[in-house]
């Protein structure tokens, strides 16, 4: 008995509908793809927003609501501020791990200056200077570094704070965060209100955003806004 082979007809059907089949799989794989790197991205920007909100909160609940001082940082990269400085008396222990110095009625004893403030590295990579944002801060720049130094205190703030805000270079101590885009106090203490901004650097850097474009309004960006009360006034 001879053997019905397949048509030219039914072998055109059958390689479309695997043509069609693949096409399927290949742009499901290609959209969850995308979903986990816009999702590990994702994850990675708000780690280093935590990171910073966590020590900053934990930082002014033990700060002077009264004695503090604020101020830009640069411009180091183009014409825009890299971020804001602050510094503030506090009851920091000194020792690195955030232990509190208690008088023996278990009131806080302001014996730190503990200063935050967010700059462009010396070595910025290949980030280029652009034009700043609508409040005079650099917008292009998302590898910034959020520093904390704590110096022994005194009755007040020290005057010469200012000259402490310097571009860190690599190995320094003190280093929070190596990739935010932006930290700004908003409302001074003891009610104190702080910005934070850090980019999804891999969906930015797949989808050609990183580098040498504006990022502070950007579909990239991340924005942390709270608000900490100083329990030392």
């Amino acid at each position: 008995m001879r053997r019905k082979g397949f048509t030219v007809l039914e072998v055109l059907i059958v390689c479309m509908i695997f043509a069609m089949l693949s096409a399927l799989l290949w742009f499901a794989l290609r959209n969850v793809s995308d979903l986990w790197r816009q999702s590990d991205s994702k994850d990675d920007a708000v780690r280093e927003l935590v990171r910073a909100r966590v020590n900053l909160t934990r930082d002014l609940r033990n700060a002077s609501g009264s004695q503090f001082a604020v101020a830009h940082v640069g411009p180091n990269l183009g014409t825009g501020y890299d971020g804001d400085g602050l510094t503030f008396l506090s009851s920091d222990g000194g020792a690195g791990n955030h232990e509190w110095s208690l008088s023996a009625d278990g009131r806080a004893v302001l014996t730190a200056q503990v200063t935050y403030y967010l700059a462009v590295p010396q070595d910025p990579g290949e980030v280029s200077a652009g034009p700043p944002d609508s409040h005079g801060y650099e917008q292009q720049d998302p590898y910034k570094w959020l520093m904390r130094r704590a110096d022994p205190g005194g009755a007040a703030v020290n005057p010469a704070w200012n000259s402490w805000l310097v571009r860190p270079a690599p190995g320094a101590q003190g280093v929070l965060c190596k990739r935010l885009l932006g930290f700004r106090v908003l409302q001074n203490g003891p009610m104190w209100t702080l910005e934070l901004s850090a980019v999804a650097l891999k969906d930015a850097r797949h989808r050609g955003g990183l580098g040498n474009v504006p990022l502070r309004e950007g579909p990239f960006t991340l924005v942390d806004r709270f608000s900490v009360r100083s329990q030392n006034l």
